[in-house]
């Protein structure tokens, strides 16, 4: 027969050992808890994001003179950047594709989305006269998409033009995506080929 002492001893290891597993137990739950709500949150940015994104394109879409803003791949004349509504749309697609290009960066789950997001994004930059010179012209605004395209569109020609003093530099992008850029003079006005 054991003593006493002995039984209390063995008692107590075996309602430490329980509680060990009891507190483990709660550890793995906790981690797969964390684990979906940062998948669930993810997903939520995703849905938001293109919520966002569909709400901007419905309102290019909705009235003619912002979709002509907007839309137009080559443009003869530089686009209008007047905070009016064709160029506030323009600003606005572009800082959806910034958000989503920095989550893809910065959100584990998230990276899976980084293809496609890419795509679309230089799919916009290929469509769109107004977006290519608001990324081009203000890539800090947006220097993930601005990085992506550089790396993405080596076909664009991205160029640093003067700036004014106290302005940021201002960059240039070719208008038809495999064709040289056309020489500036020092106003940034494109110089006659002869």
């Amino acid at each position: 027969m054991l003593d006493r002492g002995v039984d209390l001893g063995l008692v107590a290891i075996l309602v430490s050992v329980v509680a060990a597993g009891f507190a483990g137990y709660q550890v793995w739950i906790g981690t797969r808890q964390t684990r979906i709500q940062r998948a669930a949150s993810e997903l939520s940015l995703n849905l938001d994001l293109m919520n966002r994104m569909d709400d901007i394109l419905l309102k290019i879409a909705d009235r003619p003179d912002v979709h002509a803003h907007v839309w137009t791949r080559v443009s003869s004349v530089r686009p209008v950047q007047d905070y009016g509504p064709g160029h506030v749309l323009t600003q606005s697609l572009a800082e959806v594709l910034e958000l989503a290009m920095q989550a893809t960066q910065r959100l584990p789950g998230f990276a899976v989305n980084k293809a496609g997001w890419g795509s679309f994004a230089c799919e916009v930059f290929d469509l769109s006269a107004a977006f290519r010179q608001e990324v081009t012209e203000h890539p800090i605004w947006w220097p993930t998409v601005s990085h992506h395209l550089q790396t993405n569109r080596p076909d664009a020609v991205f160029g640093e033009t003067l700036a004014l003093p106290g302005e940021e530099p201002r960059f240039a992008v070719s208008a038809r995506a495999g064709m040289p850029r056309e020489s500036a003079d020092e106003q940034g006005s494109p110089r006659s080929p002869g």
